[in-house]
């Protein structure tokens, strides 16, 4: 077995020694994510709670412990397992002690294989059909992980063994969305970086509120005015056309800019439901409700209104002069007060000369309980067991052990280090981190897409297009998702 013991006292001492130094840095000064070694990344504050599974160590005499994940190739490059040697990376560095523990306790050599993103699902089923699979765990993102499952490909969740996912350390919004009739075949859960990096906010530009005398959106969530309403009002203050050439491009001020994740962003914080659950745990069908109807009508005119608002996949020949995006270069310029979009987003959003603020997205009205956090389902990830798992004992061990270890390492670097501690540039953003993410929501009809369900991407489409009538269209796909459900109601993913 690896003795990698020495080592983790020394990361541990160096870690423990710069926790002062590091909440004592100015909110607005960048800090990469990379390159830092005087960074904590283990939580020393011990739980009032105690959480730990008590799981009792097996020795498994050096085997690999592998998983097959998509490539996380990204910027910025946050690994959720494939880190076997000591980084200078915030996240990297946690996942690496993580790693070190689950292999000291139970004598394994953690591998991770990569497969693209794209190709994960189509992978994974033929391994599956050619019984070849030689892997213990597979991690991708949340509709490749039903994907799977529909395509009878996982063990069910119940039956691999140790594996408790009532612990906090388990995602249970995403779990819980994933159920038919209390069967499960996805978890997620603190070593899911993606799935809390995919989760949806509202970022904005502070010195424009105070120079076009806007009102300020920390003081409109504080009163529960942060409604769709007043978000709309906003976005018209901010909105100009600059240079007096009657066209609406990256040069002129826009309300908001975004991509299509503003779509589910929106549509998700203004309570939309799709898809919900019965007593049984049963799908229960939406789509045609009047409140998803005002929902999608209202994003629909929203965006329609080009003079306010940016949509840039309509703007597919745009060059960013800075090798970005041209979200990124509009609300970096100063030309935008919102951008509606996932978190990942915002470290791209930092190349200006202003304070980002951040905020949750807008409630439809005063009266909607809880704001409502959209997790992008093609981006944040899960795990899934395959069904022709050698191990489900020591896979259970490890995943349980590794969720449980990770609260306290990986989601503590991510989001309480690197978050809310280096990215959030004034305390208010750092105190409304805590409400986005209370209020995280996933919902089984975007979900689902992963077993062809159409709405979501019919709801895109809606908006893109500026539709005027909506009801023909969401017909089309309350049909064609009604025939899907029906078969994974009688089927269950082919069990």
């Amino acid at each position: 077995m690896k003795n990698k013991i020495w080592l983790r006292i020394i990361l541990f001492t160096l870690l423990v020694s710069t926790l002062l130094s590091l909440f004592s840095c100015a909110k607005k000064e960048e800090v990469e994510d990379t390159d830092d070694e005087n960074v904590v990344t283990t939580n020393v504050v011990d739980n009032e709670v105690d959480y730990n599974p008590y799981i009792e160590a097996k020795d498994y005499g050096g085997r690999e412990f592998v998983i097959f994940s998509m490539d996380m190739t990204g910027s910025p490059d946050y690994e959720e397992f494939g880190v076997d040697t000591y980084t200078s990376h915030t996240i990297n560095s946690a996942v690496y002690e993580r790693n070190m523990y689950l292999e000291d306790k139970y004598n394994i050599d953690i591998t991770v294989n990569y497969e693209a993103k794209t190709s994960m699902a189509s992978t994974v089923y033929r391994l599956h059909t050619s019984q070849a699979v030689n892997f213990d765990v597979i991690n991708a993102t949340l509709d490749h992980i039903i994907n799977m499952a529909r395509n009878g490909c996982l063990m069910q969740i119940k039956d691999i063994p140790h594996i408790n996912t009532d612990k906090p350390y388990w995602n249970s919004k995403i779990i819980d969305s994933g159920t038919i009739g209390n069967r499960s075949y996805l978890i997620s859960g603190d070593a899911n970086i993606w799935a809390l990096h995919s989760t949806a906010a509202v970022m904005f530009n502070s010195n424009m509120i105070a120079e076009k005398k806007i009102a300020n959106p920390y003081e409109l969530v504080a009163n529960n005015e942060w409604t769709f309403e007043n978000f709309k009002k906003m976005s018209a203050q901010a909105a100009a056309e600059l240079n007096g050439d009657g066209k609406y491009d990256e040069n002129d001020c826009y309300g908001c800019v975004s991509t299509y994740a503003a779509v589910e962003t929106m549509f998700t914080g203004m309570g939309g439901v799709l898809v919900s659950k019965d007593a049984n745990d049963q799908m229960v069908m939406n789509y045609k409700s009047a409140r998803n109807n005002d929902i999608i009508m209202n994003i629909i005119g929203y965006w329609k209104n080009v003079q306010e608002a940016l949509l840039i996949n309509r703007w597919p020949a745009y060059t960013s002069p800075k090798n970005m995006n041209m979200m990124a270069d509009v609300f970096n310029d100063g030309h935008a007060l919102f951008v509606t979009e996932l978190l990942y987003q915002l470290p791209t959003l930092v190349e200006n000369n202003f304070t980002v603020g951040i905020v949750p997205a807008p409630k439809f009205d005063a009266d909607q309980e809880n704001y409502a956090s959209f997790v992008h389902i093609a981006h944040a990830t899960g795990l899934g067991i395959p069904l022709l798992c050698e191990d489900s004992d020591m896979v259970g061990r490890v995943l349980e052990d590794m969720a449980w270890e990770s609260m306290s390492t990986v989601r503590y670097a991510y989001y309480d280090v690197n978050l809310k501690s280096r990215r959030a540039q004034d305390n208010e953003s750092s105190e409304m981190l805590d409400i986005i993410y209370a209020n995280t929501y996933v919902d089984a009809g975007l979900l689902y897409g992963g077993a062809g369900l159409q709405i979501g991407q019919t709801i895109r489409g809606l908006v893109y297009n500026s539709a005027t009538d909506i009801s023909s269209s969401i017909e089309i796909a309350y049909n064609h998702d009604k025939a899907v459900i029906d078969e994974l109601l009688e089927k269950y993913f082919q069990t």
